[in-house]
């Protein structure tokens, strides 16, 4: 079941939890951005987190701001709590020179969303 976007997801939820597993919050972000393409949105969030808080490396707060946005705009559930902690750290420079990155990528991510699901309509 991993090797399908449905299992990665999951099972990048377990990591990220720790659930029936050992907690591996670098491991669960890879699983997420494998994932995110074939419309797990909710990954747009995890992502974020992992980036406010350095999951893989160094704290990112503009890369945090990013997800965040991108998460909060697609209404995902925990997007404005969490970028109410990370705006406030940003410059209005900084977030003016992201804000347009985050409807570009958030609309690549769509065409690709919807893209799958006309393929799967023809399928069907």
């Amino acid at each position: 079941e991993a090797g399908r976007p449905k299992g990665k997801a999951y099972l990048g939820l377990c990591y990220w939890n720790g659930l029936g597993t050992k907690r591996d919050g670098p491991r669960a972000l890879e699983l997420f951005h494998e994932t995110l393409p074939y419309g797990f949105a909710d990954a747009l969030l995890y992502i974020g987190i992992g980036a406010r808080f350095g999951i893989t490396g160094k704290s990112d707060l503009e890369k945090a701001y990013l997800w965040l946005r991108m998460a909060e705009v697609s209404k995902i559930r925990g997007a404005t709590e969490q970028l109410a902690h990370v705006k406030p750290k940003l410059s209005q420079a900084q977030i003016v020179r992201i804000e347009p990155r985050v409807r570009s990528e958030l609309d690549g991510y769509r065409r690709q969303w919807r893209q799958l699901s006309l393929n799967k309509g023809k399928a069907g």
